[in-house]
């Protein structure tokens, strides 16, 4: 049986969701020159879209980590049928990693808004 500590699964899911929202702020230039040709409607719905999944992805992470720190270290799970769930290997091994990633800093949320 592999067991993990439920609060290193969450700031490495956390870790992961900030990873996520970093690459959506690369997208923001793209994004802007996106805006300035879109010509309907649902174009800038769709920038839109993307400017609020980049800062729910900022949330998120923020939230599993800050919860990530309230777990007591003694309280493990058995992370067998999770690993199967998740199909990308480089995804799995971070999600599974025993480095603790306690004490990295989070990104600072941008305040970037763009509408």
């Amino acid at each position: 049986m592999d067991r993990r500590c439920i609060g290193d699964l969450l700031a490495n899911a956390g870790f992961e969701l900030a990873d996520l929202a970093e690459r959506g702020h690369g997208l923001q230039p793209l994004m802007e020159r996106a805006i300035l040709s879109a010509t309907a409607e649902k174009d800038i719905t769709a920038a839109q879209d993307l400017d609020k999944l980049v800062q729910a992805l900022e949330e998120l992470s923020g939230f599993l980590q800050r919860l990530s720190l309230s777990v007591d270290p003694e309280v493990a799970v058995d992370v067998g049928v999770l690993r199967e769930g998740i199909v990308l290997g480089e995804l799995q091994r971070r999600l599974f990693s025993q480095d603790s990633h306690l004490e990295a800093v989070p990104a600072a949320a941008g305040e970037l808004d763009l509408f």
